[in-house]
């Protein structure tokens, strides 16, 4: 899922829901002391003049006569803008004059939730928790399910979810999260099942709608191919070579609880030049930690057949950091065998924009060794459209390496992307690769 529009939406239901709470409960005695001021801030904040409750709010705050109501409706505001430093602060600013505020602890845990402070979102629902029981809690209860989720700790969101469902078997919100995290964990069919009793409740409803389409397009079957210009310098380094590739990558999947098959084929033209690899393999997910797989390649080339074993194994330490092994015996078409081991670790460091941070070490058969540091981002542009962007230095038995590239996909139907992508490399000479390719499924 992206969570990122997600989470502003629902920040904005929680705001609205916050501010009327708040207008509810306004100190009488407060107003008392500057009623035109703080009457004109909330008046045009009721009314959607962000703007104009801007200025009065940082007016009021400034001649000392705000309430933690005044610095609610202005942190809202800058939040809404987009200024969550700002908003953290004001509301921050707010729980000094009122501690035990269930609005300004809600949105400031809404607002760290949105900046990727998790754990101190987490901590926030908790605290409102404490201070309210149920069915007063459920809201930071449903707040603490989809963080937890977010931070892929979905047995924990799981039990949340079920928790308010026990007592609110119509609660849509706790429907919907609990058909995601089932989504996210490959459970299609207890996520249809959830999204569907949504729907018959609320038919429009935006995330279950979402779901149920996310999930119709997952098929099994999706396939890729490119066509490549690669450029690089002669052994001379004195004028350029182009070599023009192309590649055809169908692939088929098939999820069952925690385990996932696969086969895979990849055949390549390298000018007249071909190389075809047929693959299959099983991915198991025994713990919310451990993730193991396994792959046989065949890899047919004009040299004749070689095969490839590939036994990887990745143990997550936190929600955003795992550690990571690999290791690929192979036996080259003269039956010369060899083992690549690699092993590192990986940082995520954006969640909701598949952010990553990889390093790791590696020898290949032919006694080449090789240690990189990669990063990576990738921004949902619109549904089905990305931006992909990767940039890596290291160090490898022939000098310093580096490399960048991005990729951008373009979607043209339902179930086609365009791909365009570029990469430069320099290891001793430089090479630029320019890439133009379809993705599809069906």
């Amino acid at each position: 899922m992206k969570p990122l529009l997600k989470r502003r939406a629902l920040g904005w239901a929680l705001m609205t829901t916050a501010a009327a709470w708040s207008f509810g409960v306004a100190a009488p005695c407060a107003l008392a002391q500057e009623p035109d001021l703080r009457e004109q801030a909330a008046q045009a904040f009721i009314n959607q003049d962000h703007d104009a409750a801007y200025v009065l709010l940082t007016q009021a705050i400034e001649e000392e006569v705000a309430s933690a109501q005044e610095y609610l409706y202005k942190g809202l505001i800058e939040r809404q803008r987009g200024q969550l430093d700002q908003a953290r602060r004001s509301f921050n600013a707010g729980l000094k004059q009122d501690p035990a505020s269930i609005s300004l602890l809600m949105e400031l845990a809404v607002t760290c939730s949105w900046d990727g402070k998790l754990k101190e979102a987490v901590a926030l629902y908790d605290k409102v928790m404490a201070l309210t029981s149920p069915p007063e809690d459920t809201a930071a209860r449903l707040g603490k399910a989809r963080v937890v989720g977010w931070m892929g700790e979905h047995q924990q969101a799981i039990a949340i979810y079920r928790g308010i469902l026990e007592a609110q078997p119509a609660h849509v919100e706790a429907m919907s999260g609990l058909a995601t995290i089932h989504r996210a964990l490959m459970q299609d069919t207890q996520a249809s099942a959830l999204y569907q009793q949504v729907l018959t409740i609320t038919p429009d409803h935006p995330e279950a709608l979402e779901g149920m389409a996310l999930i119709e397009a997952r098929t099994p079957f999706a396939w890729s191919s490119a066509v490549s210009a690669v450029s690089s310098p002669d052994q001379t380094n004195v004028q350029s070579q182009t070599h023009i590739n192309w590649q055809l990558n169908p692939t088929w999947s098939f999820h069952a609880g925690h385990a996932m098959l696969s086969a895979a084929g990849n055949w390549i033209g390298v000018d007249d030049a071909r190389q075809h690899t047929l693959s299959v393999g099983a991915t198991f997910r025994p713990s919310e930690s451990w993730t193991t797989g396994a792959t046989y390649s065949a890899v047919l080339s004009e040299q004749g057949l070689g095969h490839r074993l590939g036994l990887d194994a990745s143990y997550r330490l936190t929600a955003s950091v795992a550690l990571m092994a690999g290791l690929r015996p192979e036996i080259d078409p003269q039956e010369q065998v060899g083992v690549l081991v690699r092993g590192g670790f990986s940082v995520q460091w954006a969640s909701w924009w598949g952010s990553w941070l990889q390093a790791f070490a590696s020898q290949s058969p032919l006694d080449q060794r090789s240690v990189m540091l990669v990063a990576a981002n990738r921004f949902e542009l619109t549904q089905n459209a990305w931006l992909g962007m990767t940039a890596g230095m290291g160090q490898d038995d022939t000098g310093a390496v580096m490399t960048a590239g991005a990729e951008l996909g373009i979607p043209l139907t339902d179930h086609l992307n365009l791909t365009l992508g570029y990469e430069h490399l320099r290891r001793v000479l430089p090479t630029h690769t320019a890439r133009l390719g379809l993705q599809g499924r069906f």
